[in-house]
C-alpha cells in the first residue's frame, strides 16, 4: 500500500474515533472543542474553528463576512456544517474531506436530537405547571365566589343597619341636614332644619333653597353649586342668610358636598346647616370690643413710646419687664440691654439708691411719689442731672402684684429755670436797690477819697506852701512826717484810700444792674475776642491769691464754622475775664495738685446759638455752692479776697444785656464748667 493510502487509513481511523466519542460528550461546547482539536491533527489541515450558523447564513456574502473574523482566505476556507477549516494541503485534504462532511453532519444531528429532547422535556414541565396553576386558580375562584356571597350577605345586613343608623343620626342631629336634588328642591329634611327655619317637614319638602334664602345672598349659593357641579371643588363651606318663617333674617353656616352615581351623574347635594345667629352677634360684639381695646392699646403704646417721661415696669425680683425709649435714654442703654436684667446689672451706679425704694413698694403695696434723684448720666458722669421719680404697685384684677411701675421725669431744666428765675428776681431786687444805694454811697466815698488825698498832700514836705505854713507856725515838717510814719498814720491813710476805691468799684458794679450799658453792639468773632482776653489774663498775677496765669495750660477748642455773634465786645470780654479769673483762683486755692493747672476754652455752634465753655480742673463745687454761685455778694473766698459780684455781674450781662443763658456744671473734685449761650443776632 502506498504511503498516501496509508495516510488516508490513519486519517480515517482518527475521524471514526472522533465520531465514536462525540456521543459521549455532555454538551455542545465540549463537542465543538473536541472536534476542533481532533481535526487540527489531520494532515493537510492548518486550523479549525467552530461557528454556529443560522439558517440564513448560506450566501457567499455572509460567508465572506464571517471569514473576516478568522485569519483565513476564501480559497483556503472550507465550510463543513458549523466548522470552518483552513486547509494547508488541498491534495491531502481532498482524500478524506467527505468523511469530515459526514462527521460534521453527525455532530449536527446529535446536537439537534439533544435540543429536541431538551425542548420536549421543557414543554412537558411547562404543561404540568400550567395544569397545576389552572387547578389552583379554579379552587381559588370557587373560594372567592363563596366569600363574595358571604360578604354580600354581610354588606346587605350592614347596609340595612347603616341606613337605620343614618336615618336616626340625621333625624336626631342637632344641626340641620338635608338632601337636595340637582334642581334645588328639598328631597329630605330633618327636624333640626325645621326648627331653624320655622317650617314643618311637609312645608319644606314643597320648597327649595331659594325659597328660604335672603334675596341679597342668592348668588352666594348659586356660585357654590356651580363649583361643585363643575368639579372645581368637592366641598363648599359658605355663610349666608335664611329668612325665618316669621320674616326675621337668620345667619347660617352651610357645609355642602355632592353625591354622584357611579357614572358621575349628580344625584343629591348633602347639606349641613348650623344656625350661627347668636354666635355672629357675639362675634360682632367681640370684634367691636377688640377694636376698642386695640385702639386703646395703640393709644397707650403710642403714649408709652412717645412720651418724654421715662416709664418702666420692674418685676418683684427687680428685673426690667418693660421699658420705653425715654427711660432707656435716661439710663444710657438701649431697651434690649434692659429686658429681663436686674437693676443692679443695668444701672449699678444707682442700684443701692433705688433698690430699697422698690422693695418698700413691693412690701407695703403703697406708692412713693415725687422722689428726687440727682447724679451724672450714663454717658457723662460729670454732667449732673435732676430727676423726679414716682414708684407705684401694678396689680392684676385679682389684686396680685405684677410688678412696680416707675415714671421718671428729667427736671434738670425745670430746676435750672427755677434757679434762673430766683436768680433773676434777686438780680432785679439788687438792681432796684443799686440805683438808690449808688448815689447815697458815692457822696461820702467822694468826701473820704478827697479828704485822704488832701491830708497826704498837706503833709508832703515837697509842696512849698506846706513848708511856708509850717515855718510860720514853728513846726518842723520833716519831724512831723517822721512821727506820722513811725505811728503808721500814712499806712492808715493808704488803707482808707484803698477801701474807698474798693467801695467805689462795688458801687460801679452795682450800677450795672440798674441801667443798660451804653456800649454799642457789633458783629464779633468770639474766637478772636477770647484770644484778646487770654492776652489780658496772661498779665494777671496775684501773690495773695497764689496763682500766676502764665503758668496755666490753656487748651483751645474753637469751632471753625462758628459764625460771628452780635454783642457788646467789652461786656463779653469782661464776662470771659471774670470766668478765667474765677477758674485761676479756684485752682490756686488747692494746696496740692496732681495735675497741671488747666483751663479749656471751647466754642460750639448749636443751631441759632453760640455756645461758649470755660472748664477747669480745679476743686469743683458742692451742690449748695453751685446753686448760689450767681447770687450778688455770695463768695466762698476769704474776707477781703473778693466782692461776690463778679459772677453776678457776668450773669446780668449775659441774661439781661444779651438775652442769653449762663449756667455752671460742677462736682467736688471734678472741676467746674461754665456754659454760656449767646444768640447770633
Amino acid at each position: 500500500m502506498s504511503s498516501s493510502k496509508q495516510a488516508s487509513a490513519e486519517t480515517l481511523s482518527r475521524i471514526l474515533l472522533i465520531q465514536n466519542m462525540i456521543g459521549q460528550l455532555p454538551d455542545e461546547q465540549n463537542i465543538s472543542n473536541f472536534v476542533c482539536a481532533g481535526l487540527r491533527d489531520l494532515p493537510g489541515i492548518d486550523e479549525v474553528w467552530y461557528k454556529k450558523k443560522e439558517p440564513s447564513d448560506v450566501d457567499e456574502t455572509k460567508i465572506r463576512h464571517d471569514l473576516h473574523q478568522f485569519p483565513v482566505s476564501i480559497d483556503q476556507a472550507h465550510y463543513y456544517g458549523d466548522y470552518i477549516i483552513r486547509v494547508s494541503d488541498s491534495k491531502q485534504f481532498t482524500l478524506y474531506s467527505s468523511y469530515i462532511h459526514n462527521l460534521s453532519f453527525m455532530v449536527a444531528v446529535i446536537l439537534d436530537n439533544r435540543r429536541q429532547a431538551e425542548l420536549l422535556s421543557s414543554e412537558k414541565l411547562q404543561l404540568e405547571a400550567a395544569v397545576k396553576e389552572r387547578t389552583t386558580d379554579l379552587l381559588q375562584s370557587n373560594q372567592k365566589l363563596l366569600d363574595e356571597i358571604t360578604e354580600r350577605e354581610l354588606i346587605e345586613q350592614a347596609l340595612t343597619e347603616s341606613k337605620d343608623l343614618l336615618d336616626s343620626a340625621i333625624n336626631n342631629a342637632p344641626i340641620g341636614m338635608v338632601l337636595v336634588t340637582p334642581n334645588g328642591a328639598f328631597y329630605r329634611v330633618n327636624q333640626a332644619l325645621c326648627e331653624i327655619t320655622g317650617y314643618s317637614e311637609a312645608e319644606l319638602l314643597k320648597m327649595s333653597f331659594n325659597d328660604i334664602t335672603h334675596p341679597d345672598d342668592h348668588q352666594i349659593g348659586v356660585d357654590a353649586v356651580r363649583r361643585l357641579l363643575s368639579g372645581l371643588s368637592h366641598k363648599e363651606q359658605i355663610e349666608k342668610r335664611y329668612i325665618h318663617k316669621n320674616g326675621v333674617p337668620i345667619d347660617v353656616f352651610i357645609n355642602t358636598t355632592i353625591l354622584r352615581k357611579n357614572t358621575g351623574t349628580p344625584l343629591y347635594f348633602f347639606t349641613q346647616i348650623q344656625d350661627i345667629t347668636l354666635s355672629k352677634e357675639a362675634e360682632q360684639k367681640l370684634k367691636d370690643s377688640e377694636k376698642r381695646l386695640s385702639d386703646q392699646l395703640a393709644e397707650l403704646n403710642y403714649l408709652y413710646r412717645s412720651t418724654p417721661v421715662g416709664i418702666c415696669l420692674v418685676s418683684s425680683d427687680l428685673r426690667f419687664i418693660r421699658i420705653n425709649q425715654a427711660m432707656a435714654d435716661i439710663n444710657g442703654k438701649p431697651i434690649s440691654e434692659h429686658l429681663n436684667r436686674t437693676i443692679r446689672e443695668v444701672i449699678p451706679e444707682v442700684a443701692s439708691q433705688v433698690e430699697p425704694i422698690y422693695q418698700q413698694v413691693i412690701n407695703t403695696g403703697q406708692p412713693i411719689e415725687n422722689f428726687e434723684l440727682h447724679g451724672g448720666t450714663q454717658d457723662d458722669l460729670h454732667l449732673e442731672r435732676d430727676w423726679l421719680a414716682c414708684y407705684y404697685p401694678v396689680l392684676s384684677n385679682d389684686g396680685t402684684l405684677l410688678g412696680v411701675g416707675t415714671t421718671v421725669q428729667d427736671v434738670t431744666e425745670r430746676k435750672r429755670t427755677a434757679e434762673i428765675m430766683i436768680q433773676t428776681e434777686k438780680m432785679m431786687s439788687v438792681g432796684g436797690l443799686a440805683a438808690g444805694m449808688a448815689h447815697e454811697i458815692n457822696n461820702p466815698l467822694s468826701v473820704i477819697l478827697q479828704s485822704a488825698q488832701n491830708i497826704t498832700r498837706f503833709l508832703s514836705p515837697e509842696l512849698p506852701k506846706n513848708q511856708e505854713l509850717a515855718q510860720q507856725l514853728g513846726v518842723d515838717l520833716q519831724q512831723m512826717n517822721a512821727y506820722l510814719e513811725a505811728r503808721h498814720v500814712f499806712s492808715f491813710i493808704e488803707g482808707m484810700q484803698e477801701a474807698a476805691k474798693r467801695a467805689s468799684k462795688i458801687v460801679k458794679d452795682m450800677l450795672l444792674f440798674s441801667r443798660r450799658s451804653e456800649s454799642r453792639k457789633a458783629s464779633t468773632n468770639l474766637s478772636e475776642l477770647i484770644e484778646q482776653t487770654l492776652d489780658l489774663a496772661a498779665a494777671d498775677y496775684d501773690l495773695k491769691k497764689r496763682y500766676d496765669f502764665k503758668n496755666f495750660k490753656i487748651l483751645r477748642e474753637y469751632d471753625s464754622e462758628l459764625q460771628p455773634v452780635f454783642c457788646t465786645q467789652t461786656e463779653i470780654q469782661q464776662v470771659f475775664l471774670n470766668l478765667l479769673r474765677n477758674s485761676a483762683q479756684a485752682i490756686g486755692s488747692q494746696d496740692e495738685r496732681t495735675e497741671d493747672p488747666t483751663v479749656t476754652v471751647r466754642t460750639i455752634n448749636e443751631g441759632n446759638m453760640a455756645r461758649l465753655e470755660v472748664e477747669d480742673n480745679g476743686p469743683g463745687m458742692e451742690e449748695q455752692v453751685r446753686k448760689r454761685v450767681f447770687e450778688p455778694f455770695f463768695t466762698t473766698k476769704d474776707v477781703g479776697s473778693g466782692t461776690g459780684l463778679g459772677l453776678s455781674v457776668s450773669y446780668f450781662i449775659i441774661t439781661n444785656n444779651h438775652k442769653g443763658q449762663i449756667a455752671v456744671e460742677s462736682m467736688p473734685g471734678k472741676g467746674a464748667k461754665f456754659i454760656i449761650h449767646l444768640p447770633f443776632t
